[in-house]
């Protein structure tokens, strides 16, 4: 039997599913804590895995055919700040430039940030050196490189600063890449073991500073992941792997892992990328909808992945993700191409504390987490303080005996003690502070969700939701009810749909680069901007032959996959703004030859984003537009064979397996089902609660939940009473 694995390595439990290519079996799915060793907790997933499957570990991964990683190594090195340390050489003038980061606020969060979290620089001035070379906006070289000064500044920050990671960043080099290519020969010549970065291999955008940043963040990160991808590599190849390893990068798609080694901040995203994945996919395959009657007409979905550790949420309007190139982690700006997704600490290990403030005590659950590591005091590995998964096994929502499918034994009396520690200083009830630290995990979440969709012009209402996770289906009917969402979708595997949605994924190569400026012309009576001659056809031809130059590398990569060309597919956009603004937001091309019709229709749409998003009041026609960064993405499809399955066994009509008591506002039996044996058309009304191996969904009162012909869970959310 073959074999497609997708393991998912979180900051609490790391996720694997596999799904055998043969056609209608069923997809299994596994969960282990992850270790401190992320490779221990892969190899731990395999052994569980195999033993299911009746085989030994070597029989097992002889018959992987494809083996998908996504993991959170990257965003942890920079989150935690045990990465290399860096030095960076830069143009002679411009090395205050890191430091002084920008002065721009993206929102009122921001401006209140300020005030308590300011730009942390991972690299301190003293090892920041500057060299004599200069070239113009243009391109054209005004001052050339001195070897010998740039060799002596290498030495200096390697051997005198002690940096292992070096950063290459020169003004302009988005528009002439030469000198800090040269400048990074030189440096391997003189240390080959030196990791190094151009600034210009990761993004050819503008933005100084921020250019800076990613490749400083890429540094940082770079020597940790490649160390990792390199010996769990070779640690699957000894114990019997002889496929490539793919990882999945923050745009959705995969790589392999010596393509992303030197490009390691592009899998800073990685760990939130394959659920989204799963759930545009859901989204598209909707079916009936939630099961109660026709399908309503839906704008779009909301993902959101509840772990141990995050609670990740990304619009899909009309089933497209959205990617953005303006990411943002722990203050430091990120110009890489990534699925946009919003990530707060709000997770089932998410710690629940007390404050005493002059205006009285308040209740604050997260960003903390409690991790594997001790975890949760439920879980009986040292924990003591208390959590969110602590309050769901006080509240009786967590069935201590079949938690992670039984993995994990749960301790009520435990998690109880930890809960006294925040209901004492309230002066209420073990239950009551329980449920209090529900309500305020549930409110942060919903705040998460209204960045996404309400701050960004979409109604919330009008979107379905899809929640998965291991914690998801707990809290996503209450957050749904307080913010009006009346369709609710818990998937199939959606304990694992980060780990499942790497398994649908497939090859993907991006490149971004800013060129030449072309403007359009603001109507009248501000400009000569008619419509139908907005673009000229000299225009057209430089953008075409611009995107042909990309799509010809990008070919060039996917060949060497082996990707045949017809399973290579080429998505282009562009950054459209204001002239005279910063602001910039991208828009989609459609395939094929470009015209200057085409290009009129892109702009109009790009005008109505604008609007959408930021008020008509903003809009600022009369100043004309200005195409500026062009993006190209290569996706090459992969040969997954069944891309079905379910996680099945025989179903039943919708008969509770258990009546449990749940504290809601009082001690109330609730009837408990098994979603595995819940049959296409059984219907449950809540409250109730739905339980699969690895996850728990919680229907409130009023709440109506049916089965789907893909075992998903489609619900219809009661109003808020």
């Amino acid at each position: 039997m073959q074999f497609v694995c997708g393991i998912d390595i979180g900051g609490t439990f790391t996720d694997l599913v596999v799904r055998p290519m043969d056609d209608g079996a069923d997809v299994r799915q596994y969960k282990v804590f992850t270790e401190r060793d992320l490779s221990k907790s892969t190899l731990s997933a395999i052994e569980v895995a195999s033993a299911d499957f009746g085989l030994e570990p070597r029989a097992f991964l002889e018959g992987v055919e494809h083996f998908f990683l996504g993991s959170t190594v990257a965003l942890n090195t920079l989150l935690t700040r045990s990465g290399s340390r860096v030095g960076i050489v830069t143009t002679k003038g411009h090395g205050d430039t890191y430091h002084l980061a920008q002065m721009a606020r993206g929102g009122v969060r921001d401006l209140r940030d300020a005030v308590t979290q300011n730009f942390q620089p991972l690299v301190p001035r003293s090892r920041i050196a500057e060299i004599e070379e200069r070239v113009d906006c243009f391109g054209n070289v005004l001052i050339g490189v001195d070897d010998q000064q740039a060799t002596s500044v290498v030495r200096q920050l390697v051997e005198e600063q002690g940096c292992d990671a070096l950063v290459i960043c020169f003004l302009w080099s988005s528009a002439f890449p030469d000198h800090e290519k040269h400048v990074k020969e030189l440096a391997r010549g003189l240390y080959p073991d030196l990791f190094i970065t151009a600034s210009s291999d990761l993004t050819r955008l503008l933005d100084e500073f921020s250019r800076t940043a990613t490749s400083v963040v890429n540094a940082y990160v770079g020597k940790r992941v490649e160390t990792y991808c390199r010996e769990l590599s070779t640690k699957l190849a000894e114990a019997g792997l002889s496929t490539p390893l793919l990882i999945m990068q923050s745009t959705g798609g995969l790589a392999p892992v010596e393509d992303v080694a030197d490009k390691a901040v592009n899998l800073i995203g990685s760990g939130p990328a394959g659920g989204v994945m799963a759930a545009q996919n859901i989204w598209a395959n909707r079916g009936s909808g939630n099961g109660h009657g026709a399908k309503r007409p839906s704008p779009g979905a909301i993902a959101v992945d509840m772990g141990g550790t995050s609670f990740d949420v990304a619009l899909i309007p009309q089933g497209e993700i959205q990617l953005t190139t303006d990411m943002r982690i722990a203050r430091h700006p990120l110009l890489i191409p990534a699925i946009d997704v919003n990530s707060v600490g709000a997770g089932g290990g998410s710690i629940a504390a007390v404050e005493t403030t002059a205006a009285g005590s308040i209740l604050r659950v997260g960003p903390e987490s409690a991790g594997a590591v001790p975890g949760p005091a439920c879980y009986g590995r040292g924990g003591l303080v208390p959590t969110v998964t602590d309050a769901n096994v006080v509240l009786g929502l967590i069935n201590p005996d079949y938690f992670a499918g039984g993995y994990v034994a749960l301790d009520r009396d435990a998690a109880a003690e930890a809960m006294r520690k925040v209901a004492e200083p309230l002066g209420m009830s073990i239950e009551d502070a329980a449920r209090g630290v529900i309500s305020v995990v549930d409110a942060v979440m919903g705040d998460a969700i209204k960045d996404v969709s309400i701050r960004r012009g979409y109604d919330a209402r009008e979107f379905s939701m899809i929640a998965y996770g291991g914690a998801g289906g707990l809290h996503a009917a209450n957050i749904a009810r307080n913010l009006g969402i009346s369709e609710l979708v818990v998937p199939n595997l959606a304990g694992t749909l980060s780990a499942y949605g790497l398994t649908t994924a497939d090859i993907l190569y991006t490149y971004q680069l800013t060129d030449q400026s072309i403007t359009v012309a603001p109507p009248p009576p501000w400009g000569n901007g008619v419509p139908g001659q907005l673009f000229s056809k000299s225009a057209v031809e430089y953008i075409e032959q611009l995107f042909g130059n990309v799509e010809r590398t990008l070919n060039e990569s996917l060949a060497a996959q082996s990707i045949p060309p017809e399973q290579r597919v080429f998505q282009r956009s562009v950054d459209v703004r204001y002239q005279g603004q910063m602001l910039r937001l991208p828009i989609s091309l459609p395939s094929g030859a470009l015209s200057p019709a085409i290009l009129e229709g892109v702009v109009a749409q790009w005008e109505e984003k604008f609007r959408r998003i930021y008020g008509a009041g903003a809009a600022w026609p009369q100043g004309g537009m200005e195409l500026m960064n062009y993006y190209v993405t290569g996706t090459g499809k992969i040969n997954k064979a069944n891309a079905g399955g379910s996680n099945g066994t025989a179903k039943t009509s919708a008969e509770p397996v258990e009546t449990r008591a749940v504290y809601l506002e009082e001690w109330t039996d609730v009837p408990v089902y098994r979603m595995k044996a819940l049959a296409p058309g059984a219907e449950v009304t809540g409250p109730a609660i739905v339980e699969d191996p690895m996850t728990t969904v919680f229907l409130g009162e009023g709440d109506r939940g049916s089965i789907s012909e893909s075992g998903a869970l489609g619900i219809t959310v009661a109003e808020k009473a």
